[in-house]
C-alpha cells in the first residue's frame, strides 16, 4: 500500500526513519539503512514471525511445551503429579508468573503459568474452552495449579523469553526435567500444517453459533490454494456470520 501511494504522488513526512525525531532515533540504536535496503527482495521477515500454538500469553508457551512433551513421553496423569517447578527468565516471570486464584478473568488466566499448565495437562492441550466460566471455576484445576511453582532464573537478558526449564515430580517419587531453548511456534521449532489446521478448526467451532459450519473446510481449502484465489473478497465472504 505504501508503494502504491508513493507511486501516485502522495508525499510522506520527511526523515521519518532517520531524522532527529524519526523512528530509529526514538526506538532503535545502531541502525543501518544500507543493509536493510540491500536485503529488500532477498530476506523475507514474514518467515521469522512466530505462531501461537496455544490461546494463552506467548510467554507461557515454553513451559507449556516442556510439560506437555514430558506428559506425552512418560504417560502420567494429573492425579499422579506431586509438584511441578518451572524456572523462567525474569521477563517471563514478570509477565506470566502470577499466582492462580478462583475468580480470575479469562485474560488473567491466559497470563498465569500455573493455570494454563494445569488445564493443559487434563486433556493434553490447551484450547479456548479452557477459559470459559465453567473452566475458571473448576476446583480440580486450581488444586493442581497450586502444586505448580514458577521461579525466576538468573538470565541476564532483560528481553529473553527462553530458555525455560520444567521439572515434574510424581507421587511415586519419579521425576522428569525438560529444557526448552527454542519455543514451540518459533520458525526454528514450527507448528506442523496439521497442527495449524487443528487449531483453526477448534477456534472456528468456538464461534459456531455465528459462523456457518460448512464454510470452515471451504476456507481451509481456499487458503491452501490461495494462488488460485481471484481476490481476498472470496475469503471474506466465507467469514461473514450467518443471518
Amino acid at each position: 500500500v505504501a508503494c502504491d501511494l508513493a507511486e501516485m504522488g502522495l508525499v510522506a513526512p520527511q526523515n521519518m526513519l532517520d531524522g532527529e525525531f524519526g523512528y530509529f532515533s526514538l526506538f532503535e540504536e545502531g541502525h543501518s539503512l544500507e543493509k536493510t535496503v540491500a536485503d529488500l527482495g532477498k530476506v523475507w521477515r514474514i518467515t521469522e514471525v512466530a505462531h501461537k500454538p496455544f490461546p494463552s500469553g506467548r510467554a507461557t508457551h515454553g513451559v507449556l511445551d516442556a510439560v506437555l512433551e514430558l506428559q506425552r513421553e512418560e504417560k502420567f496423569s494429573t492425579a499422579e503429579v506431586a509438584a511441578i517447578e518451572a524456572h523462567v527468565p525474569p521477563l517471563t516471570y514478570q509477565l506470566v508468573a502470577r499466582p492462580p486464584r478462583a475468580g480470575m478473568t479469562p485474560n488473567q488466566a491466559r497470563l498465569c503459568i500455573p493455570y494454563v499448565v494445569a488445564r493443559a495437562l487434563r486433556d493434553g492441550s490447551l484450547s479456548v474452552r479452557d477459559f470459559t466460566t465453567e473452566a475458571l471455576s473448576d476446583r480440580d484445576t486450581f488444586a493442581l495449579a497450586d502444586r505448580i511453582l514458577v521461579a525466576r532464573d538468573n538470565n541476564p537478558n532483560p528481553s529473553a523469553l527462553a530458555p525455560v526449564t520444567a521439572s515434574i515430580t510424581l507421587l511415586n517419587g519419579k521425576s522428569f526435567r525438560r529444557e526448552k531453548t527454542v519455543i514451540y511456534g518459533n520458525p526454528k521449532n514450527p507448528m506442523t500444517h496439521e497442527a495449524h489446521i487443528e487449531k483453526f478448526r477448534t477456534n472456528w467451532q468456538s464461534g459456531i453459533a455465528r459462523l456457518p459450519e460448512e464454510n470452515c473446510e471451504k476456507l481451509i481449502k481456499s487458503v491452501d490454494q490461495i494462488e488460485q484465489c481471484d481476490g481476498v473478497g472470496a475469503l471474506i465472504d466465507l467469514m461473514i456470520p450467518a443471518s
